[in-house]
């Protein structure tokens, strides 16, 4: 498997913190992200999977969370995560507005980190396809391909899922992650 399809899963969007240089976050979490991240910190950014503010509704907003990890010396299995910073909130139209969720990061707590299967690898890869299945109308298709792709999310960001799925009740119930 090339290191690339580690990436794509959002487990590590970056290749990590190197030499004690924390990364910047990509937009629309730029800003939040400067005024997050404390002198000498080490961090590397992560977002969530888009998620809708309401459900089911497919002209809803979509919302995105903005994570940091670091990984730990003492800690060969999984890297550090925390409390989502920041989200971003995208309307049907188009406009993006960026919400500060906390003023420093706060470690949620450590996720595993592993190897993904062939299968998984490809679930990880339509993750970008997320915004226009929530926004699509309702099919069994589209309801499929919406469960199989947050959920496999769900099982390998836990600490993210944990954060952020208890802010969407309604789609939580709906995609009935296992």
């Amino acid at each position: 498997m090339r290191r690339r399809d580690l990436l794509v899963t959002g487990l590590l969007i970056s290749p990590g913190p190197a030499r004690a240089q924390p990364r910047d976050a990509a937009p629309p979490f730029a800003e939040a992200w400067r005024e997050t991240i404390q002198p000498g910190e080490v961090w590397a950014p992560n977002v969530s999977v888009p998620l809708p503010l309401e459900w089911p509704t497919p002209d809803s907003a979509l919302v995105q969370y903005a994570f940091a990890w670091r990984m730990r010396p003492t800690l060969a299995d999984g890297v550090e995560v925390t409390e989502p910073y920041a989200r971003a909130v995208e309307w049907p139209d188009g406009t993006v507005r960026v919400e500060r969720l906390t003023p420093r990061f706060v470690l949620r707590g450590i996720q595993g980190v592993r190897p993904l299967r062939e299968e998984e690898v490809a679930l990880a890869r339509r993750v970008t396809e997320l915004p226009a299945l929530l926004r699509a109308p309702a099919s069994a298709r589209r309801d499929a391909d919406l469960r199989a792709i947050t959920c496999f999310w769900t099982r390998v960001q836990g600490v993210q899922a944990a954060a952020i799925m208890p802010r969407h009740p309604a789609y939580a119930a709906w995609l009935g992650c296992r």
